[in-house]
């Protein structure tokens, strides 16, 4: 039927909303496609976008575009901290594609919120392969895991993608 919307469309709008709403409330929605390449894909052409863990996003900036993936929030091991904690270190797994351009990529474009709305920055290095920087020609890709020191009582809810100027590209809810 003609301007019906599914369900499941409609669950994954609402959630998307949802999400990029958490990600500052001074900061308006974050559009998103319903578009996708496949299953686990979402894409949109500008502008900040929403996903959960998984899921992979497709961003352009002037310099290229890339597909990112953000994946498997974990404790890291005592015995796998390269650096030391003062509270939980947790990491992600961060993989990106080059699709176009020439993207540059840098851990600490990074950042994660706590449930609390508190803003945790990036602890690269702190974890072997970490994503630290570089440039992705189109085809070529990166895959890493991206570590951040969470405070006691605090969860990690969200990582978000942001421009080197600290602007949110994408959000990856994983809680």
């Amino acid at each position: 039927m003609r301007g019906a919307a599914s369900p499941g469309l409609i669950i994954l709008l609402a959630a998307a909303v949802a999400v990029s709403s958490a990600c500052s409330s001074s900061q308006p929605a974050a559009p998103v496609s319903a578009a996708s390449e496949d299953a686990g894909s979402t894409s949109a052409p500008v502008g900040p976008q929403a996903a959960v863990s998984g899921q992979t996003l497709h961003i352009s900036t002037p310099d290229g575009g890339a597909a990112y993936t953000v994946d498997n929030l974990q404790p890291v091991p005592a015995d796998a901290v390269i650096i030391p904690a003062k509270g939980t270190l947790y990491a992600v797994d961060v993989t990106i594609l080059g699709e176009s351009g020439m993207t540059t990529v840098n851990g600490f474009y990074f950042v994660a919120r706590a449930d609390g709305g508190a803003v945790i920055a990036p602890a690269v290095g702190a974890v072997n392969p970490g994503i630290t920087s570089g440039q992705l020609a189109e085809g070529q890709k990166m895959a890493g895991h991206l570590a951040f020191d969470v405070a006691p009582g605090q969860s990690i809810v969200q990582i978000t993608l942001r421009d080197p100027k600290g602007k949110p590209l994408a959000a990856w809810s994983v809680a």
